[in-house]
């Protein structure tokens, strides 16, 4: 693949561009073209997400449609994912190819692939020594006695997928939640990992005979907890931050379990139930970098802890039960938690054994079992 192309994608891109809505102006994607090593010559028409970051260092999904020798997908909206990863971590178009094939070994396990982004080609271009992150590298190392995480660029061809956005039913966005979450469950019990980063951007869905499907997108940060896999620098937090769990917004940020994600996703219901960057959870969705984490565990901390009533838009006025009845959930399971410190203080006090304290569901009060049941309420 041309480096040049994806400099001028990956380091000089900085268009203003906002989940589902494609750019129209200033889109530098337009009219480039990707040659991917397997022959395919791809042409780009839009930027579909652009997010900003180091430079050097960020994301952007373009449409692409293929041109020569693609006849396997021309009938496809396909698009092409641009992304730094860091060097020492699996591949993820190699994650979500092991993925695809556990789904594939039993017969019960195959409705889990209409949950999964389609992939069709996936590959990693090495840093040349003149390339930004081979410069990048050189530069934090010379200011900074710590490691610099040397990344790759990894280029993935997917199936496009649409955001749950542009979902206006409580009956489409509960569906998509509810097959999101029998995915994620999937992944933990049987696949044996951690998504790690459930946010706005990786709930989408897919149309497939006049269904909707929920899709599970984006796995960068994915945890294999049986190998012990966990890719990740210490000091990074796991998620995207409007929409991270609030022991992951803490300092020290705890270690990643998946009852934070469940809790991810109960805050994405929340917010677009709420009326999304219009609604009274707006200044959640703008709260992205480090020094953002402070100020939002604060406000996160009085949401979950006092009782509410959200006020719900019309659209989703049907998740009205489901939303409180989620939210009791964790509130009862904090509260839980506080409650197991101060007999613990006690019992020590006291010279007494310490109670024990089921930390992985907050007492019992989060789980997947509980978590279901409450996505399975009926709409009212």
């Amino acid at each position: 693949m041309d480096l040049s192309l994806v400099r001028s994608i990956t380091a000089d891109l900085r268009v203003e561009s906002f989940i589902g809505i494609r750019t129209t102006e200033t889109d530098r994607v337009r009219g480039m073209s990707t040659a991917p090593n397997n022959g395919v010559f791809l042409r780009h028409c839009y930027s579909i997400i652009s997010k900003h970051s180091l430079i050097g260092r960020g994301t952007c999904i373009a449409s692409a449609e293929p041109v020569k020798d693609g006849a396997d997908w021309k009938n496809k909206e396909i698009v092409a994912k641009f992304s730094y990863i860091p060097k020492t971590r699996t591949p993820k178009g190699v994650v979500q190819a092991n993925i695809v094939k556990k789904a594939g070994d039993r017969k019960e396990d195959i409705w889990v692939l209409n949950r999964l982004p389609e992939v069709f080609h996936y590959e990693s271009l090495v840093p040349t020594a003149d390339d930004v992150q081979t410069l990048l590298s050189a530069y934090f190392t010379a200011k900074s006695s710590d490691v610099y995480e040397d990344r790759v660029l990894q280029v993935m061809v997917m199936t496009e997928q649409f955001p749950i956005t542009e979902l206006t039913t409580s009956e489409t966005l509960i569906s998509v939640v509810r097959d999101v979450f029998n995915c994620y469950r999937w992944l933990y019990e049987t696949a044996g990992i951690v998504h790690q980063d459930i946010g706005l951007n990786n709930i989408m869905f897919r149309r497939n005979d006049g269904h909707i499907h929920g899709v599970l997108v984006d796995y960068d940060l994915v945890l294999d907890f049986q190998k012990r896999d966990f890719g990740l620098n210490s000091k990074n937090r796991t998620g995207t931050r409007p929409y991270m769990a609030l022991d992951l917004l803490d300092t020290p940020p705890m270690a990643h379990q998946y009852r934070h994600d469940l809790e991810s996703l109960f805050y994405i219901l929340a917010v677009l139930a709420t009326g999304y960057k219009n609604g009274p959870l707006k200044d959640w969705c703008d709260a992205e970098e480090e020094e953002d984490s402070t100020a939002l565990y604060d406000t996160k901390f009085t949401f979950i802890s006092e009782p509410w009533l959200l006020p719900i838009i019309k659209p989703f006025h049907k998740l009205q039960d489901i939303l409180q009845t989620m939210g009791d959930m964790f509130r009862q399971g904090y509260h839980a938690r506080g409650n197991a410190k101060l007999a613990a203080v006690r019992a020590l006090r006291r010279s007494q054994p310490i109670p024990e304290f089921d930390e992985a569901t907050l007492g019992g009060y989060v789980d997947f079992d509980g978590f279901g049941e409450v996505l399975s309420l009926p709409l009212e």
